[in-house]
């Protein structure tokens, strides 16, 4: 190190000795008392504040993670829930499926008749005109002929089955013509489907036949009596040589999913 530079150094060190003694003097004697307040009533209070706030932002960041966690948390459990109400429906079908077919075949376990559901593939044309077409064929055991029912509810006849498949022919069809009777009078008629509905007719002009009236069919074969439906109007012309009523069915196509057919064992 040069002298020069020596000496500036020395200059430095001395005037920060002289003014740390000035500061120390004016401490004593209270010159720098108005320092202090400034200090304790400005610097101090900021201080505070400053902490104040960065505590509550550590709160808020807190907060935010604690309500991000918990809305990961409700989705989750909304997922879950959806999850077992898909579960949960699936097994209703299952245990409505199982106790419609006891039903079915609670309602012919008397009689010599076995009973094997079906699922309804199409309701619409086919090589019959309009009917239905279901999964079961020869192969299953059914044969053409074979009745085709819903609890005691008639739908039709099995008429063109082959090994996988069956059509079926409906009670409403146009091609229908299904002797039946009333059931609270045991008068015989002839039911038959038309475009405007179905129909009993050459019902004789004095048998009793009303509104409400239930509508059977026995089948001989089967050794049972099966529903066809209900009367809703009576049709009464005194000019004519025979009576007719229009009748309802208790149970629409469209809502069905299984049919059962029935044959003897």
């Amino acid at each position: 190190m040069s002298e020069k530079s020596k000496d500036t150094t020395i200059s430095y060190l001395l005037a920060v000795i002289f003014a740390g003694v000035l500061v120390v003097f004016a401490d004593i004697n209270g010159y720098l008392s108005s320092v202090h307040d400034f200090a304790s009533q400005f610097v101090v209070p900021v201080e505070t504040e400053l902490n104040n706030i960065g505590k509550t932002i550590g709160s808020i960041g807190n907060s935010i993670v604690y309500w991000i966690g918990l809305k990961e948390e409700n989705i989750k459990c909304r997922n879950e829930l959806s999850e077992l109400k898909a579960k949960t429906a699936l097994l209703e079908d299952i245990i409505e499926e199982n106790q419609e077919l006891k039903s079915q075949i609670g309602s012919f376990s008397r009689s010599a008749v076995q009973t094997t559901q079906a699922r309804i593939v199409k309701y619409g044309p086919n090589v019959l005109g309009w009917g239905l077409k279901l999964d079961k064929g020869t192969a299953d055991g059914v044969s053409n002929g074979n009745v085709v029912v819903y609890g005691n509810n008639l739908i039709g006849y099995i008429q063109d089955a082959d090994a996988y498949t069956s059509n079926v022919e409906l009670v409403n069809s146009s091609t229908s013509n299904l002797y039946s009777e009333v059931q609270r009078s045991r008068k015989v008629g002839i039911v038959r489907g038309k475009k405007d509905g179905l129909f009993i007719e050459e019902l004789l002009p004095s048998d009793s036949i009303g509104i409400g009236d239930v509508i059977i069919v026995w089948d001989e074969k089967l050794s049972i009596t099966l529903i066809v439906g209900e009367v809703i109007r009576v049709i009464d012309d005194p000019t004519a040589t025979t009576k007719s009523a229009e009748i309802e069915q208790y149970v629409t196509i469209d809502d069905l999913e299984y049919v059962y057919i029935l044959e003897r064992r």
